[in-house]
């Protein structure tokens, strides 16, 4: 599949649009937020790479925060769109953000996921991603 990736400064004005609702929503369905709340951490001020195929046609979708006192990207969601899976749509993306990391000297990606994320565990640490912490949470009723 030959794939191309794009950039946009902000969520609000990118052509993957769709795709961060389709991807959020299917988070929330699955139960599967890292944080187990529906609200979407996309923002308007978010960067985003997005995918799109040789028709055009927008695939996945990657957004990131850059948090600039920490000197962090932190990943706010990733999506691949469901026919276009396991064909490294997602790897390509992640490379393309790596090599942004790199030539704003951003030194670490943060991806945040719910850990029941079984499909993100297993493509994070075949892109060699390392768990940072693991965060226990008591609900206090």
């Amino acid at each position: 599949m030959g794939i191309s990736i794009g950039y946009s400064r902000t969520a609000a004005s990118t052509k993957a649009f769709a795709l961060i609702a389709e991807g959020w929503n299917e988070l929330v369905q699955d139960g599967l937020t890292p944080d187990l709340i529906g609200t979407c951490p996309v923002c308007a001020n978010s960067e985003v790479l997005y995918a799109y195929s040789r028709d055009g046609d927008c695939i996945g979708v990657l957004a990131w925060q850059h948090h600039k006192v920490l000197d962090v990207y932190e990943v706010t969601l990733g999506y691949v769109e469901p026919s276009s899976r396991k064909q490294r749509v997602f790897a390509e993306m992640f490379a393309a953000l790596v090599q942004r990391a790199r030539s704003e000297t951003v030194a670490t990606i943060n991806v945040p996921i719910h850990p029941d994320n079984a499909v993100a565990k297993a493509v994070l640490e075949k892109l060699q991603g390392q768990v940072a912490t693991v965060v226990y949470e008591h609900a206090v009723a």
